[in-house]
């Protein structure tokens, strides 16, 4: 791909809409924290005052954020000075866990960007920000925002993309171990849990919070009779609770200090016959064919994390197919079948 040649009115104006989009993104995690875009949809057209009277918030600040989000077409205001969320707009800005819920990437940006001061320094000292220093609703945000995927893609897309391991017949079938690898709030093992309940699972994460998180969801669908968390730390030569039958790993080997040891530390955990399966981000090689905003949310979090404990430090962007493979050949061949499914793609064993 060719880089597009702007002139300068084009360069300006796309700058001019990149900061526009960034205040309108601070804007919109306002109106997701206090529950603003719920409460329209849920009593329908309502004057300033009423919305004041109903949250409790200071109805000047209120006007100021809601003809924000009419300039923004977010919300709209009626003839009758009354404000209304579009029912087009409520999949995306309310409803929770929906296939085109937008509230916890949005969320997440901005807990993210809390850490840009110390990123900044990290261009003069090197390290990085260490996971425990995000904020307790960046992690929220984080379930939210891989929740909804997990939701309605995991079972109803991603397992026929696997059809040929037949990994969704072993989980139907049961009586075997499986383990999610950076688990995170066990949202992933929840919905597998709850489709197959026969197999046994065990989430693992080196974050504490998220194991108290994933074992309080687990409880609270139902499952926890079959399902349990454990943390653990980096470094470790095999996982606890196995070995497995099948291991998942979502989106972790890029974000992983030492991605050649994890892979060594999975091949060693997995049974005979045993299937590992990581889901990693579409990367290219070139950078005009990757979206940036996966570079940045990378240096917010991907990157810096890795970076503070002295890892590798891939990067959201930094796993492609090329280093896939040198990671895969230096830590254990045991990633070699590659499928892809729109922006994802799945490693296998070879």
């Amino acid at each position: 791909m060719s880089e597009h040649q702007e002139t300068h009115q084009e360069f300006n104006k796309r700058v001019y809409n990149n900061v526009q989009g960034m205040l309108i993104t601070v804007m919109t995690a306002f109106g997701d924290h206090f529950g603003l875009f719920k409460d329209l949809a849920t009593y329908g057209p309502s004057t300033l005052g009423e919305v004041a009277n109903r949250t409790k918030l200071n109805e000047r600040y209120l006007k100021e954020w809601m003809n924000c989000m009419v300039a923004a077409r977010y919300l709209r205001l009626d003839s009758s000075s009354k404000y209304l969320i579009p029912a087009e707009n409520i999949p995306t800005l309310v409803d929770e866990f929906g296939p085109y819920s937008m509230g916890g990437m949005v969320q997440m940006m901005v807990q993210a960007s809390l850490n840009a001061p110390r990123v900044q320094d990290c261009f003069v000292n090197g390290g990085g920000v260490p996971i425990s220093d995000y904020s307790a609703e960046f992690w929220t945000s984080l379930e939210r925002h891989t929740g909804a995927r997990f939701e309605h893609e995991l079972i109803q897309e991603w397992m026929d993309l696997l059809s040929k391991e037949k990994v969704k017949n072993r989980l139907e079938q049961g009586n075997i171990e499986v383990c999610d690898v950076g688990c995170g709030s066990g949202r992933a093992l929840v919905k597998l849990a709850s489709t197959y309940p026969k197999a046994k699972y065990t989430g693992l994460d080196i974050y504490e919070p998220n194991i108290i998180k994933g074992t309080q969801n687990a409880e609270e669908a139902g499952v926890s009779n079959y399902l349990q968390f454990m943390t653990i730390s980096d470094n470790i030569a095999r996982l606890p609770g196995g070995p497995y039958d099948i291991i998942f790993m979502f989106d972790v080997i890029h974000d992983a200090t030492d991605p050649v040891s994890l892979l060594k530390c999975v091949k060693s955990s997995l049974k005979e016959g045993g299937i590992c399966v990581t889901q990693e981000m579409k990367t290219s090689e070139n950078p005009y064919e990757n979206p940036p905003d996966m570079y940045a949310i990378s240096m917010l979090y991907c990157l810096t994390t890795s970076l503070s404990q002295g890892g590798r430090g891939l990067g959201a962007m930094g796993l492609t197919d090329k280093v896939m493979h040198e990671i895969s050949s230096e830590g254990s061949h045991l990633l070699g079948k590659l499928r892809f499914r729109t922006r994802v793609r799945f490693f296998l064993n070879s």
